[in-house]
């Protein structure tokens, strides 16, 4: 092992400086240096965000439920439009295809993210980006409803095409198809292109968009 390292960086540095000559006459060292290294307290865990981009829980986008509303316009700035919900903020990222929910403490509570299908349908009222960032596991804004069942498996709500509530324009008469599913302490509610509704732009099962909240 002639290029094991001399010394280890971080908080393992200030404790332990490990030499060539201990790498190979140590086993005992070494054995220390790997329990150090795991150690949560030092800072250097094999399982840290900073180093494989995910959390324990599977989620991968920088701004986390319960975050509050300087955590949200510190990474998206401030918003293209704020409406007050009546139960706390609505604001609307559509540069950043997201739009963040926050309760009357200014905590984020929900994020919806919008879909392909859905830019295009809402293109008259502002440009919106389709975000091509992790979401949660496995999950992008740019996947479809085949791509959704197979990173999530069979919804919980596999709902008939019906009317359902647009979160920015309130009661839908469109017929579109919703799904839900229950997933590592989040519910993915999401809408998608009906049959119906299907056309040379919005191909069948396109993501309009979906919503991560907290559940069990």
């Amino acid at each position: 092992m002639t290029n094991a390292p001399t010394s280890l960086s971080g908080g393992v540095a200030g404790f332990c400086r490990v030499t060539r000559s201990t790498w190979r006459h140590s086993p005992f060292a070494v054995a220390c240096l790997v329990a150090l290294m795991g150690s949560p307290n030092l800072g250097c865990s094999s399982l840290s965000r900073s180093q494989t981009g995910t959390d324990s829980d599977g989620w991968q986008y920088a701004l986390r439920l319960g975050d509050d509303l300087s955590r949200v316009h510190s990474l998206l700035g401030f918003a293209w439009r704020s409406q007050n919900t009546g139960s706390g903020l609505l604001e609307e990222y559509p540069l950043s295809g997201v739009s963040v929910w926050l309760d009357q403490g200014n905590r984020v509570t929900k994020l919806n993210f919008i879909g392909s299908a859905g830019a295009y349908r809402y293109s008259g009222m502002t440009n919106w980006i389709v975000s091509d960032r992790g979401v949660f596991g496995r999950l992008t804004a740019r996947m479809n409803e085949a791509q959704f069942r197979v990173a999530l498996g069979i919804p919980a709500i596999d709902g008939a095409e019906a009317a359902t509530v647009d979160p920015w324009h309130g009661r839908n008469a469109v017929r579109e198809h919703r799904c839900v599913w229950r997933k590592g302490g989040f519910i993915i509610d999401a809408l998608f292109v009906s049959e119906a509704q299907a056309s040379d732009r919005q191909a069948k099962g396109s993501l309009i968009w979906f919503d991560v909240s907290p559940g069990l």
